[in-house]
């Protein structure tokens, strides 16, 4: 069969003028294994190998095969972000439904339910303007568009912008959370028939992990594709973490008063009444927790109970039982006045409302820390910010890798796991064939709980790059200011990200106006932080006027920020949080990036240090105490702690990898790097030494 897939791909590389690459058909043939003999491949594909026309392609191979053997299969591929949703969905079928030998393979996109159009808005825009004739006219059009693109709100943003009246916000027609009848759902029940009766469906991580918990979710979970899989531990350890932010919960009841000041009903004001006054004691409450504990201990992280084992600091625990006795009382409080008005609720209150009540229920879950009962595995936290306000109540789960096998890996036939970045951050990467080379992977296999698994074997490769990044300039500077996040720092971590923050800023203008080095087409700077994002957006705005600052942000997303990109790119400037990945700028649509901060894992994080701890006690618990003893143990220890270090750092460098890869995608793709970390600049660095491996020009200034 290989031999048939082969034929077929270099017709369509023909057919369509696309360039063969020996990579490309070696990464083809291992995912085809993959599937086709029940194996799990782990496979490191760099940038322009063309991972999407293989994944697609064996996918449709293995479907066939077992069609003519009288099997029904189905693949599951889950892509984080939408743009490689849409991507995948293009490529099938420009290159894939073309082909008579996969003619019948249905695929289909499934997104979250609030990515789809609501009825019940539709209705309420048209009746808004019912009485204007040249609104009418518009909203009809309107209608009809939305139509045509199956009710998905990216799609309708993004594929024809002409067609959105001016006076329409498309995500506030979207579905709430939560969910209503089926005739407002029309549009996400039409994409749910869509993807039952497809062979391969296209979905995100979160749809995957969520069928883990709901046994009557129809996404198959036989045959599994995860693309962008180094994103797959984070969103999964972000899936199973439930947090809730003191602010957090005051912003969701500004939600709901949003919501009922512009769908009122008889009640509403009262209902506002009471939200505003909850809203103060959740406020009073913040002060209280602050206070009390945050000023007072050292850190910004209060450990309730690890593993559990209660905190002995006593006072501190009991002080912290009784806020949260108190938040949970306030927050059930207005949520039973909510409840008695629900029927009357709009699609804007319905989504603020469905919000809330996934807050409540984790503030209910955060109460079972002071129990006996409450769950071992699991850490009950406490996290303070630098300034001291903005307490936040957590449960973690520092070790993900049981859940995962017992939800998606125990009962898999095959999956494969693709990524630019998947191996370790200290692989070695050895030549097996000419374009094939050995990777170690523990990290991704460890973590994900696929070394659990024994029934089945690996298929581990990495591809040497397609082509050199020899037209791409990187600069260090290696006498920036250090940004080290300190233990409790306070104003000493501002302080040092405003320095930061300061000396890029002065040279991203100068580069800008004095054109040294001049920025030939697009420009985008990536950032570790939301604070930093702000802190640069407003220094770049007031330094210089030739270019448009473009800062993401709630309302201006991933997909808004890269779309008016596209369309002056000269013109515009994006400081982006969520660009490291999933985001492609061809040509000179991006010819300057700039990195203020290599982007660590934040020290203090309570998933963090949970999974730092954990695999410290891990090892501390396989260790034979007698034979350990003295120095012994205490190397067996530092090599538990290194352990666990390589795998959050693990992390942080595919992150920087991928973001490298925003610059260059395709082999004439040509700018300049600059990187404003000095703490890259050292010799015995896997950053650097990565730098000096792949590019050709590094220049200090």
């Amino acid at each position: 069969m290989q031999k048939k897939i082969q034929t077929i791909y270099k017709q369509i590389v023909s057919r369509h003028g696309l360039t063969e690459r020996t990579q490309q058909s070696d990464m083809l043939n291992d995912c085809h294994k993959a599937m086709s003999e029940g194996k799990i491949a782990l496979l490191e594909s760099a940038t322009g190998t063309g991972k999407t026309l293989s994944l697609l392609l064996s996918a449709a191979a293995m479907i066939i095969e077992k069609r003519k053997k009288g099997t029904s299969e189905r693949v599951t591929i889950a892509t984080p972000q939408k743009n490689l949703q849409k991507q995948m969905m293009e490529e099938f079928n420009k290159y894939i439904a073309s082909e008579k030998e996969f003619a019948g393979i249905k695929i289909a996109l499934l997104k979250g339910r609030n990515n789809y159009i609501s009825v019940a808005e539709i209705e309420k825009l048209i009746e808004e303007h019912e009485e204007d004739e040249e609104a009418k006219a518009k909203v009809d059009s309107f209608v009809a568009y939305v139509d045509r693109m199956g009710g998905d709100t990216d799609l309708v943003e993004n594929e024809d912008p002409d067609q959105i009246p001016d006076f329409v916000d498309v995500q506030s027609l979207a579905l709430p959370i939560s969910a209503s009848s089926a005739k407002n759902e029309k549009y996400y029940e039409q994409a749910k028939k869509e993807a039952a009766d497809a062979d391969i469906i296209v979905t995100n991580h979160y749809m995957l992990l969520y069928s883990i918990l709901n046994p009557k979710s129809f996404i198959p979970k036989d045959n599994i594709i995860i693309d962008e899989a180094h994103t797959f531990i984070s969103n999964a350890y972000s899936f199973l973490k439930r947090t809730v932010a003191f602010r957090s919960t005051q912003f969701a009841l500004d939600k709901m008063l949003h919501g009922l000041e512009r769908e009122p009903f008889r009640g509403s004001k009262k209902l506002a009444e009471d939200i505003k006054a909850t809203h103060a004691q959740i406020g009073m409450l913040a002060d209280k927790i602050t206070n009390g504990i945050g000023k007072k201990i050292s850190g910004n992280i209060f450990y309730i109970k690890q593993c559990g084992k209660m905190n002995p600091l006593r006072q501190f625990v009991d002080m912290s039982r009784i806020v949260v006795h108190d938040l949970v009382t306030a927050l059930d409080t207005i949520k039973k006045a909510m409840d008695r008005h629900r029927r009357q609720y709009g699609d804007h209150t319905l989504n603020a409302y469905a919000k809330f009540n996934d807050i409540c229920e984790a503030c209910s879950q955060f109460k079972n820390a002071y129990k006996d009962s409450a769950d071992r595995d699991s850490y009950y936290v406490i996290t303070f910010s630098d300034t001291l306000d903005y307490p936040s109540l957590a449960k973690v789960t520092p070790k993900i890798a049981h859940i995962l096998y017992g939800g998606l890996w125990k009962n898999i036939k095959s999956a494969v796991f693709v990524s630019g970045t998947l191996a370790d951050i200290n692989s070695t990467y050895e030549p097996i064939t000419k374009y094939r080379l050995s990777a170690s992977f523990w990290h991704v296999k460890n973590e994900l709980g696929l070394n659990i698994k024994k029934d089945i074997s690996f298929i581990e490769y990495a591809y040497k790059k397609p082509f050199d990044w020899k037209n791409v300039r990187v600069f260090l500077y290696p006498d920036a200011p250090k940004f080290e996040i300190v233990a409790n720092g306070n104003g000493v971590n501002t302080a040092m990200r405003k320095a930061l923050i300061d000396y890029a800023s002065e040279r991203i203008i100068k580069s800008i106006t004095e054109g040294s080095p001049a920025i030939e087409g697009g420009a985008m700077a990536l950032m570790a932080a939301y604070e930093d994002l702000n802190m640069l957006a407003e220094m770049l705005k007031t330094g210089q006027k030739k270019r448009h600052i473009v800062a993401q942000s709630a309302d201006i997303t991933t997909s808004k920020c890269v779309a008016r990109l596209k369309r002056a790119p000269k013109k515009t400037m994006l400081i982006m949080v969520g660009g490291w990945e999933g985001v492609d700028f061809p040509g000179k649509q991006l010819t300057d990036l700039f990195i203020v901060r290599i982007p660590h894992a934040n020290p203090e994080d309570p998933q963090i240090m949970s999974r730092r701890m954990m695999t410290t006690k891990r090892f501390e618990e396989q260790a034979d105490y007698k034979s350990l003893r003295g120095k012994d143990y205490s190397r067996h220890m530092r090599f538990a702690q290194k352990a666990s270090y390589l795998g959050i750092q693990t992390e942080d460098f595919w992150k920087f990898r991928q973001g490298l890869g925003r610059l260059v995608r395709h082999e004439n793709d040509s700018g300049n790097i600059y990187i404003f970390d000095s703490r890259i600049y050292d010799e015995n660095n896997e950053y650097y030494k990565y730098l000096k491996r792949e590019f050709k020009s590094i220049e200090l200034r």
